[in-house]
């Protein structure tokens, strides 16, 4: 009776210092393999209170987990093939990447530029929710962008 309790003790005082496990929402980030090189430049990840990430893993098209990233916007980046798994406080959160011209490898002929994602403004406020990241396009091909959406597409392109 007396380790029941101290069980029970344990896992209260586990409550309140790591929070219900309740507390936190799951936010799946999908960028699906691309064609040619594409899938080789990164996209930055940017969510707008990064203080409210909980914990952050990727894991890409070889099933390689990787969770040693700190909390600045720059050391959250996806390739081709990459999913993003972060636990989140509940709130509303923007979230947008962009890639910087230093790692467009002058991939396309058009002037240089920082390519550049919508903000997608997402509620998570009480279920887990799945994201994909696209690159833009036009009739040539990629354009040197990205797009956010909740819609599932078919891919890859």
């Amino acid at each position: 009776m007396k380790k029941q309790k101290i069980i029970l003790l344990l896992l209260f005082i586990g409550t309140l210092l790591y929070g219900e496990s309740g507390s936190s929402i799951k936010l799946k980030i999908i960028r699906y393999t691309n064609n040619g090189r594409m899938g080789m430049i990164p996209c930055y990840l940017r969510i707008s209170d990064k203080s409210k990430i909980k914990s952050f893993k990727i894991e890409d098209y070889n099933d390689i987990v990787v969770t040693n990233y700190s909390k600045t916007y720059d050391s959250y980046f996806l390739v081709g093939g990459d999913t993003a798994y972060i636990l989140l406080s509940p709130g509303i959160y923007d979230v947008s990447v962009y890639t910087p011209i230093a790692v467009q490898g002058k991939y396309i002929d058009i002037n240089e530029h920082i390519w550049k994602s919508n903000k997608y403004k997402i509620n998570m406020a009480n279920k887990d929710k799945v994201i994909y990241i696209l690159p833009t396009t036009n009739n040539d091909g990629y354009d040197g962008g990205w797009i956010i959406t909740d819609k599932k597409t078919d891919y890859p392109y």
